[in-house]
């Protein structure tokens, strides 16, 4: 890449307050700038002290046996919180929390389960733990027509998984 004359800023000049600066180049054209560095930095110690709070308070959740909340709340963090969040709770409390989530969350439920399942024996209980409370609140149909093939890819991906852990413990 060559660099030409006209290619260059020929100007500068940072504004009086210093959070920005003004740019020309030799086609006349001006550019301005905003420096919105603090801004980002505020932003993430935002977003890092609400994911705390939120991590706080799926901790207070499970060892308050609040099951049903701590699913809600490992559901907001991400598949990996939601994962610990089934894991330490009951069926029943699953149950709960699906029917609260409702349907629209189904779909990333199960892609969740689909990703749990691939990662081994244990992946896959949580997996079918959460396959079984979506299907037995809303239905397969229902699912189904809501999600359409979007649902049968994480459905196909649990169904393998199994097979291959059912297959596992044959050989053992």
């Amino acid at each position: 890449i060559s660099v030409t004359d006209e290619d260059r800023v020929w100007g500068i000049d940072v504004l009086k307050d210093g959070q920005g600066l003004v740019t020309a180049d030799s086609s006349g054209v001006f550019r301005a700038y905003d420096d919105v560095t603090e801004l980002e930095m505020m932003e993430r110690r935002r977003d890092r002290v609400t994911d705390i709070l939120a991590r706080q308070e799926l901790n207070n959740a499970l060892l308050a046996g609040d099951a049903a909340k701590a699913v809600r709340v490992g559901f907001r963090l991400g598949p990996k919180h939601l994962r610990r969040a089934v894991e330490g709770t009951s069926h029943t409390a699953v149950e709960e929390a699906v029917a609260d989530l409702g349907l629209a969350s189904c779909l990333e439920l199960l892609n969740a389960s689909h990703e749990w399942a691939k990662k081994g024996s244990r992946g896959i209980g949580c997996a079918m733990i959460v396959a079984q409370a979506v299907f037995k609140e809303y239905g397969v149909e229902t699912v189904v027509k809501a999600f359409g093939a979007r649902a049968s890819v994480p459905l196909e991906g649990m169904l393998k998984a199994a097979e291959k852990g059912m297959d596992r413990l044959a050989v053992l």
